[in-house]
This record gives C-alpha cells, sequence and structure tokens, in this order.
C-alpha cells in the first residue's frame, strides 16, 4: 500500500475525458528523443518498466487557450505515466524523461513493487540557437512519497490538483499553477501548513526560499555524516560548529516558506 498512489494522483488531475490517450510509449522513443549519454541511455532501458501516455491537455481537448512568446510556447501539455524497477538515480531519470518529450510535462512514477510515488513538473523554453527546439527552463520541481502513511499535507494537496478549479487563463498559466502546488506541498512538509501563494511574487520568493533550504538541507546531511566519521576532536568541534550555523540559516530559510 502507498499513501498516494499514481491512480490517486492522475484521478486528482481530474483530466477531460476529452483529452485522455491512454497509449503506451516505447522506452527506445524516450531514449532516442533525449539525447543521452550510453550510460543515460541504460539508465532509462534498465530502470523503466513502463511508460505510458496518460492525456494531452489542448485548447480543443480541456478548453483552456494555447499561450506562445518568442521564448516559450504552451499549446499543449502532456501527461506521462511512468513505472520503475528501482528508483536509483531517480533526480536523473526524471530529468531525462522530461528532455525526451518537447511538450511540457505532468510526470507521475511510480515503482513496481515498493511505497513509492512521485510527481514532476518542469517548464520548458525555446533553445536559444534552435528555435524550433525545446529545452528544459530549470531543474524539474518534484514532490515523492516513500511511505504507506500519508503525510498532513497530502489531502489538501491532491484536492488541489483539480484542473477544473485552476487558474485556466492559458497552459502556461495552469501548468505554472500545478508547478506552484508541487512547491506548496514540499514547503507544508517543512512548514506544517499547505497554503497556496497569492501572487507570482511571493510564488518567486517561496521557491526561492526553498531552493535555500533544500539545498542547506542537504549541506547538513554531508556534514552531519562527516561528524560521525570524525575522530579527530578539534575538527569534529569545527564539523559541529558548521552546522550549527547552516541550521540557524535553515530556519531563517524556513521562515520565509
Amino acid at each position: 500500500m502507498k499513501a498516494v498512489d499514481l491512480p490517486q494522483l492522475i484521478k486528482a488531475l481530474n483530466l477531460p475525458a476529452a483529452s485522455r490517450v491512454d497509449n503506451r510509449i516505447a522506452k527506445t522513443m524516450l531514449t532516442e528523443h533525449c539525447a543521452p549519454t550510453p550510460a543515460d541511455k541504460r539508465l532509462i532501458l534498465d530502470a523503466i518498466d513502463s511508460c505510458h501516455w496518460v492525456a494531452a491537455l489542448k485548447p480543443t481537448t480541456c478548453a483552456v487557450p494555447a499561450f506562445t512568446s518568442e521564448t516559450v510556447e504552451y499549446g499543449e501539455l502532456h501527461v506521462l505515466s511512468v513505472r520503475l524497477r528501482d528508483d536509483k538515480r531517480l533526480a536523473r531519470l526524471i530529468e531525462l524523461v522530461h528532455r525526451a518529450i518537447p511538450y511540457p510535462l505532468i510526470l507521475v512514477i511510480d515503482l513496481v513493487d515498493g511505497p513509492f510515488s512521485a510527481l514532476s513538473i518542469a517548464h520548458k523554453r525555446r533553445a536559444e540557437r534552435e528555435l524550433d527546439r525545446f529545452v528544459l527552463a530549470s531543474a524539474p520541481v518534484t514532490v515523492t512519497w516513500t511511505s504507506a502513511q500519508p503525510e498532513p499535507c497530502d489531502a489538501a494537496f491532491l484536492a488541489s490538483l483539480d484542473l477544473s478549479q485552476l487558474p485556466r487563463g492559458d497552459l502556461f498559466i495552469a501548468y505554472t499553477a500545478w508547478q506552484q502546488r508541487v512547491e506548496a506541498l514540499l514547503a507544508g512538509r517543512i512548514t506544517g501548513d499547505y497554503s497556496l501563494p497569492p501572487d507570482t511574487e511571493a510564488a518567486d520568493n517561496r521557491r526561492a526560499a526553498l531552493a535555500a533550504h533544500l539545498e542547506l538541507a542537504a549541506q547538513l546531511t554531508k556534514l552531519h555524516t562527516a561528524a560521525r566519521r570524525e575522530t579527530q576532536m578539534v575538527r569534529r568541534m569545527a564539523l559541529n560548529a558548521d552546522i550549527k550555523r547552516l541550521d540557524g540559516l535553515r530556519l531563517v530559510a524556513a521562515n520565509d516558506l
């Protein structure tokens, strides 16, 4: 049993029937379109058990207008589900799948076995020198569930994903709203409160604070590991001082969430 599983995530999106595709995608299609290294190609082939094209959200299938500018083109959004054999090198695998599809993705992931699922969002832009090619505008924003027990903010998060309740000015706005909901859940796991930003400025500030908090958390994990392994007292005291300093910075970042 999983706290939040793949069918729950897809159901929570409330995708219009006209947008549903439900076709299987060959893994070779992913390896051909994201130009991976041999190691990346092997990761896709070995880690992915199956991949399905769930839905294509277009103005004609979801009644949300397209958006195009000099840098982006949001004529359609795609929903993909990926089932993994294992979750090793998960961040790299998620990036490769996003890169393989030329449209912005709502990527939903689970494991063949084990309490694991994830939802990932990644904005795309035109490549600077190849305007007919699209690249990631920033690193994917991903939330994961790794236990069978639901977390306090999960229910509010799932309830907020409904496409019919999102801002629907255009597909870029709708996709950004989904991104903000993933970020709200990541922030809520730190603060204990799931809340959506009131405006773009607040969303940008939260995004920056979240990135800072996650970076500090990663640094603290490394420092704690080093401190446990350190045998020299002077060096251990220095590491503990660094831990205390970074922990204070992390609390500051958390207050901005």
